[in-house]
């Protein structure tokens, strides 16, 4: 910005200068031709003060002293120089006006010539010439042009010292916005513009501050709404999970179906307290907590999704199949997630798709492995809106979806709608390299 600042600034004031400097040269030199002119009329006129009316019976003429370049001579009427410097003879054009009677003035041979006659009773008896270089002209007019340049180019001088400094006083604040706006979207919500002396930016400042405000206000209710909701959860969760464990250890809780029903609640439960702090973290923003949880083989942790899912698809009269390359079996993978996001996606297909459902696993490339959850049925939103939160293309909160893709996000992959039909996602992650020994 500073530079776009100084760049128009020096822009318009050098129009402004050429348009007053260059009509200002021209006019220059006119008004320099014109002024010689008067000059040479007036030394012209001295000289015809000193010609008395018996020069022509030989009485002398004394000249006064010029300046160097000045020429003054008297001519008789026969146009021959008597006294002065200036040609021998009066230039023929010149003489014949001076022998009409009137002054002459003009440009003749490189010379700024004036010559006015001389009369006695009615008659031309003599005339004087006064004339001076055309070059010494010129000289004052480049040396006028000369002086115009430097007084344009002291104002440009100036006038960039001045929008230097006018530049940084409005580009300071404005850096100063953009360094804070990149420190909240770092997460620093406690970041603020400082203000500033000039008033529009001083009031963006403080609508950013503001805006800032509200949002660390908004997030914090959020967060707290999560730890309250989760609070009131936990209660009733430990009391439901302290009854199945009682359950368990009583030696008359009945058969053993009815056992391994309350053995499948308690792992429901389980699994529900994990979800709980999972919410927890994602709330708080602490996507480091994903990175750095356990990994698991690629393999095993889409085997124990099978077997955690057979029998509700198997209700339904689906299937869920695993294909796993032998390429990327091994690959430890951040379990903690995977298994969330799966879960979600999986139930997803249970919810809203049809057919079997198959989970496979491969490698793209040598940094990457793709696990592609797809069916047979079709997804009725397009790819840019499946994620959005709130959109749903059935009976849905539309909340999965994009939690899912925040949490993969996380862990620094991507989850994609590849397909809409049949319905694919594809979860792309990238292993953690191995250590360095």
């Amino acid at each position: 910005m500073r530079r776009l600042v100084i760049r128009t600034v020096l822009i318009v004031v050098a129009l402004a200068l050429l348009t007053f400097a260059v009509p200002l040269g021209v006019v220059a030199r006119f008004w320099f031709f014109d002024d010689e002119q008067r000059e040479l009329e007036r030394e012209a006129l001295s000289a015809v003060t000193r010609v008395g009316p018996s020069f022509a019976a030989g009485d002398p003429v004394e000249l006064a002293q010029l300046e160097a370049d000045t020429n003054v001579a008297v001519y008789d009427q026969e146009g021959r120089r008597v006294v002065g410097s200036g040609p021998a003879t009066l230039e023929e054009p010149l003489g014949v006006g001076v022998r009409a009677g009137s002054a002459v003035d003009g440009r003749f041979d490189g010379q700024v010539v004036v010559v006015v006659p001389v009369s006695a009773n009615e008659t031309v008896i003599a005339a004087v010439r006064a004339s001076v270089p055309v070059a010494t002209v010129w000289r004052r007019i480049i040396l006028t042009w000369i002086a115009e340049l430097i007084l344009v180019l002291l104002a440009l001088t100036a006038t960039l010292l001045v929008a230097r400094r006018q530049a940084r006083l409005l580009s300071e604040p404005l850096e100063d916005l953009s360094a804070v706006s990149l420190r909240i979207a770092d997460g620093d919500l406690t970041a603020r513009a400082r203000t500033s002396r000039i008033r529009e930016i001083a009031q963006v400042a403080a609508t950013q501050n503001f805006m800032v405000d509200r949002l660390s206000e908004l997030l914090d209710r959020g967060r707290q709404f999560t730890l309250n909701a989760s609070h009131q959860l936990r209660t009733p969760l430990a009391g439901l999970q302290l009854g199945l464990d009682g359950a368990l250890d009583d030696p008359e809780s009945g058969s053993e179906v009815l056992r391994e029903h309350l053995r499948d609640s308690r792992r429901q439960v389980e699994e529900l307290h994990r979800r709980l702090d999972d919410v927890l973290r994602l709330a708080g923003g602490r996507e480091q907590h994903w990175s750095s949880g356990p990994s698991e083989p690629l393999a095993d942790l889409l085997d124990r999704r099978e077997k955690h899912w057979h029998g509700r698809f198997a209700a339904h009269g689906r299937i869920i199949r695993i294909d796993v390359a032998t390429s990327v079996a091994g690959t430890l993978l951040p379990g903690q997630v995977l298994r969330q996001v799966l879960d979600a996606l999986i139930d997803n297909s249970l919810r809203h798709g049809r057919g079997t459902l198959t989970v496979t696993g491969r490698e793209l490339g040598d940094a990457a492995v793709l696990i592609d959850i797809a069916d047979e049925g079709a997804m009725v939103l397009a790819p840019e809106d499946a994620f959005e939160r709130g959109v749903s293309g059935a009976d849905g909160s539309g909340i999965g979806l994009s939690v899912s893709r925040e949490l993969v996000e996380a862990v620094g992959g991507r989850l994609l709608l590849s397909r809409t039909e049949p319905t694919t996602f594809t979860i792309v992650l990238t292993p953690p390299a191995p250590p360095i020994r």
